[in-house]
């Protein structure tokens, strides 16, 4: 069975981060462009089913942090306005969505869907990554059937060598990489290499 094998890793100055999910922010305002404090805001894995919740606060933001990867849709309800839902929000790995919303005066029974696939513009954070679906598994010649190798797809990242997962990112050194197969850490204790992968059939 393929299984769709995503690889994400960060490179922060003077030290080094790596995350398996991903962040959903942004700014709550009602027509006049003045916040909504206290908006009730939701995220839907439309995948999984899964809702995470997060208010807006004093200054209208909202934060929804440690996010599964996959396809949200966003909604966001308060008082004395309709509720507002943006579909179609792809979450990546290490993806900080910056999604702003302006409510409509009106009955909170009154519902408005937007509806976009409009590219989100990521202004929060410079974090630089690459998603390898599994049309790119299937599609992209893989001799060795060695996932890792295609990491090397990713802008910034070579050398690698005969280990499992050992190469550079960015011009840094080997082993400063961190493995997640299905969400669980996969590193080896003591010099970082991946411990184990799955197939790529």
């Amino acid at each position: 069975m393929l299984r769709a094998f995503a690889l994400m890793s960060f490179l922060i100055a003077a030290s080094f981060g790596q995350v398996n999910t991903g962040t959903i922010s942004g700014r709550i305002t009602d027509p006049s462009e003045s916040v909504v404090v206290n908006a009730a805001v939701s995220a839907l894995n439309t995948q999984t089913g899964v809702t995470s919740k997060a208010t807006t606060t004093s200054g209208g933001t909202y934060l929804i942090p440690a996010l599964q990867p996959g396809a949200y849709s966003l909604t966001v309800e308060a008082p004395g306005f309709k509720s507002v839902t943006r579909e179609k929000l792809v979450l990546t790995i290490g993806e900080k969505l910056g999604v702003d919303l302006m409510l409509e005066v009106g009955s909170a029974d009154q519902k408005i869907t937007v509806r976009s696939d409009a590219p989100l513009l990521e202004t929060t954070n410079a974090t630089v990554g690459q998603l390898i679906d599994s049309r790119k598994i299937l599609e992209l010649p893989l001799p060795t059937r060695d996932p890792m190798r295609l990491a090397q797809i990713a802008p910034g990242v070579g050398g690698q060598g005969a280990g499992l997962g050992d190469f550079r990112l960015g011009g840094g050194r080997v082993r400063q990489n961190e493995y997640y197969v299905d969400g669980t850490p996969s590193n080896a204790v003591g010099d970082f290499r991946a411990v184990a992968l799955p197939s790529i059939d």
